[in-house]
């Protein structure tokens, strides 16, 4: 079964890439070009990554779930007598070493600390994030653009306005 942890970083992980979709079409279609090229592709994939670093200061929210269940839940089970890991009652136990219920080692939560690892997997995240938002981006707007030329079999001579996030850019027939 998926954790709460997991599903969390899923969620921050989507809600960035959200952000890079969003950026990705911006910078795509800057200038009135259709189809992909490498050098739209690429300014647009400098742009959203670069769009990134404001999100510098949200280091440690891929943690919140690890700090929630080590600090503040663990901290207030150890000051009740109770194992910081899955809160048995130890009083009774007050020799052990161990938890009798989990196996986990009786000390005091250390207090959370950034570490290495903190960066590396927001690190991960940002890079999932990156790209996913990317290729989505590309498919969004590969499809508008399918569905334009499709249009102009139609009626040709036609301009239009590109689907959101870009609806103030026109698609011109070449």
């Amino acid at each position: 079964m998926l954790s709460f942890a997991f599903l969390f970083r899923a969620l921050i992980t989507l809600a960035l890439a959200a952000h890079v979709f969003y950026m990705y079409c911006l910078a795509r279609t800057i200038d009135d070009g259709v189809g992909p090229s490498a050098g739209r592709i690429a300014v647009a994939s400098l742009f959203s990554l670069v769009m990134l670093i404001p999100f510098a200061w949200a280091i440690t929210i891929p943690d919140l779930p690890d700090i929630y269940a080590r600090q503040f839940r663990g901290r207030r089970w150890w000051a009740a007598g109770r194992c910081a890991s899955c809160g048995y009652r130890f009083d009774d136990h007050a020799t052990r070493e161990r938890c009798a219920e989990c196996g986990e080692a009786l000390v005091e939560p250390e207090p959370y600390a950034y570490s290495g690892r903190t960066a590396r997997r927001f690190a991960v995240i940002l890079l999932f994030a990156w790209i996913i938002g990317m290729g989505v981006g590309e498919a969004w707007i590969a499809a508008d653009e399918a569905t334009f030329a499709r249009e102009v079999l139609v009626t040709p001579g036609l301009d239009r306005p590109r689907r959101w996030p870009n609806a103030d850019r026109v698609l011109r027939e070449p």
